[in-house]
């Protein structure tokens, strides 16, 4: 199968036809690799990642299931190959170290960008943040030099989970950014100036917190045109006034049921103005000291979390949580990272889906209410097969098919130790099939959901769409990044990486 448009062209083989057939023998191995690596070569060498994520063992040998992915090339003329290999081994001539005897790809795809004069995606950051002088002395030091030199008591977390929030703050018709910072770092307000630089309007604009801050939100809640601003800090929500300017008050403080991790707004009622949801990430209270003694429990299927909150615009800055007579508080004890709001049943109104880390995930559908203007949610997630029971990082939805039905795609973690650990007969034998399923299912990463329309489920695509692995996936966006109408996505992850090689 081949794909091409515009400088980018994919090849895509599910069945390879014998492509190892000439490799035999004791330099198979690297005999192959070279012939891989012959058109990756250039000025910024090339990188070579190999993930075994299954592992079986039979009488007299081993298999192995491995992702292999390499990169070379130069600026604007690169080539990405993704693969998938069988490598079957047995014992060695020493009886200690295992020998390679078999390898049979399951899949191959290469990817080749060829942009003139280096055009494409190129990372831009440095130079935009030229004048910015907290870029050096506070974004590049980086999670571990902060975490060695800043005291957990003034808001440190595991995970360093931070956000950040898009949005025009003075009416140039240009995107400025808030950057959301660990308890002792001050926020950063970067207004863009004509030329696409940034520069730093914290303190002037009244928004440089000191406090831990885990997300932000623009949005006009007061309706007068302009961008005003929410901050979820430790355990509240701190709502900023936008003079219009780009400068903020303080126009109100709402206090969390518990540790607010993410915000996202729509008008879920329809009566003219943007109402907020909090995402609440389990009994996070004070930082890495409590959160040793509040863990998910079940790992794979907890609901001992704290509840998110549906707070219900009433004008002038002030709001409501109507989270119980809404209906949001079905299913609403769970570890909540993200959430994301559409009419997926094209309906008229604003539904939600909810992702939730340590086990499955809600979709809220939008009702009518009893009462004229009343509105409740169901939670239809087990019937419309999107519980997703992994561990979810966040949601986005996008029509990926063009047939007018909104899908879904969630970022979760794809681990190649879970993969390997959970589909070992030893691994806890003696439980239901069921739970073991589950757990497996944790560990299977990203997920997209096809939209069958009305009261039909979901039908998961993930593995035909070749879109499951995505790393340690934190968050996702669909868009249409060649300019193709076809909707693509785009995938943030990553974690801490230490040197221990004993890790698994």
């Amino acid at each position: 199968m081949k794909y091409q448009v515009q400088g980018l062209s994919v090849l895509r083989s599910e069945d390879p036809e014998n492509p190892v057939a000439d490799f035999k023998g004791r330099d198979a191995v690297e005999k192959a690799l070279t012939e891989l690596a012959k058109p990756l070569t250039g000025k910024e060498g090339i990188r070579v990642k190999f993930k075994i994520f299954r592992v079986t063992p039979r009488e007299k040998e081993v298999e192995t299931s491995v992702i292999f992915h390499s990169y070379g090339g130069d600026k604007g003329n690169s080539i990405q190959q993704n693969a998938t290999w069988r490598i079957v081994w047995v014992e060695g001539e020493d009886e200690e170290t295992p020998m390679i005897a078999r390898i049979f790809p399951e899949s191959y795809e290469e990817v080749r960008a060829a942009f003139p004069s280096g055009k494409g995606m190129r990372d831009c950051t440095a130079s935009l943040m030229s004048s910015v002088d907290a870029y050096e002395s506070q974004l590049l030091p980086g999670a571990s030099h902060w975490s060695r030199n800043l005291s957990q008591r003034l808001g440190g977390e595991p995970g360093g989970y931070k956000g950040l929030a898009l949005g025009d703050v003075n009416g140039d018709a240009l995107d400025d950014l808030y950057l959301c910072q660990t308890g002792g770092l001050p926020n950063r307000l970067l207004v863009q100036r004509s030329d696409g630089t940034l520069e730093d309007h914290s303190a002037e604009a009244g928004v440089d917190f000191l406090d831990l801050t885990r997300s932000a939100l623009f949005v006009d809640l007061d309706n007068d045109g302009d961008q005003d601003l929410v901050i979820a800090m430790r355990r509240q929500l701190l709502l900023m006034r936008n003079d219009g300017s780009g400068n903020f008050e303080e126009a109100g403080v709402l206090a969390s049921r518990g540790a607010p991790y993410s915000l996202s707004s729509a008008d879920f009622d329809n009566d003219g103005d943007l109402d907020l949801y909090v995402c609440n990430y389990g009994n996070v209270w004070a930082g890495i000291a409590e959160f040793e003694h509040h863990v998910p429990i079940p790992m794979h299927d907890a609901e001992n979390g704290s509840p998110n909150m549906l707070l219900r615009n009433e004008g002038g800055l002030s709001f409501t949580d109507v989270t119980a007579e809404t209906g949001l508080d079905q299913n609403n004890r769970r570890w909540s990272l993200s959430a994301a709001w559409e009419d997926f049943d094209n309906d008229g109104d604003q539904d939600l889906y909810v992702a939730n880390d340590f086990g499955r995930n809600n979709l809220y559908r939008n009702d009518p209410g009893d009462l004229p203007g009343e509105r409740r949610f169901v939670d239809v997630a087990p019937a419309l097969a999107t519980e997703d029971l992994s561990p979810g990082m966040s949601a986005n939805w996008g029509d990926c098919n063009n047939d007018g039905l909104m899908d879904l795609y969630v970022s979760n973690m794809f681990s190649g130790a879970g993969n390997r650990i959970t589909f070992q007969d030893r691994f806890m034998p003696e439980a239901d099939p069921s739970i073991r399923k589950k757990f497996q299912r944790h560990a299977r990463g990203n997920s997209l959901m096809m939209n069958r329309g009305a009261e039909k489920p979901f039908e998961d695509v993930t593995s035909s769409s070749g879109v499951g692995v995505g790393r340690w996936a934190w968050s996702s966006v669909f868009a249409d990044l060649n300019n193709d109408t076809l909707s693509d996505i785009l995938v943030a992850n990553g974690y801490v990486t230490e040197t221990d090689t004993t890790d698994l």
